[in-house]
């Protein structure tokens, strides 16, 4: 991730150029977060999404779901890990709330795979057609 390796360059040098390449790269990945929820699905808060567009065909053929709004929580992990490391350096944003909101939210989601499989995530959770995740 982008956030990283700013992060590693400021670090090392301690120019602050670095650090504010790491939050424009930080800030760039916040409209795939949801910082909203819809009042049934409690889950979507923090939820990230991989993509805003993604074709509904793999290899010439229909591919069944498309990830288009739904959260894929594997994705959204590793720029939640990140977001939280910045925030040990920059103060100038809630980097970590946001941060620690994907984790707990990857928690949560691991809750809905627990009949499947216990301590896995989903590949993607549709909120709109997923009744495990209504409350």
């Amino acid at each position: 991730m982008s956030i990283w390796c700013y992060l590693e360059g400021y670090q090392v040098t301690g120019e602050k150029q670095y650090l504010e390449k790491a939050k424009y790269w930080a800030k760039s990945g916040l409209p795939f977060v949801y910082s909203w929820e819809a009042p049934d699905r409690p889950i979507m808060k923090f939820s990230t999404i991989a993509v805003f567009g993604i074709s509904a065909y793999w290899n010439g053929r229909p591919a069944g779901n498309a990830w288009f709004g739904a959260p894929v929580q594997w994705c959204g992990l590793p720029y939640g890990y990140w977001l939280l490391k910045l925030a040990e350096y920059d103060q100038s944003f809630p980097w970590g709330a946001i941060g620690g909101g994907i984790m707990d939210s990857g928690i949560e989601q691991m809750s809905v795979q627990k009949d499947k499989i216990p301590g896995l995530y989903a590949d993607a959770l549709y909120l709109e057609t997923n009744p495990e995740i209504r409350s």
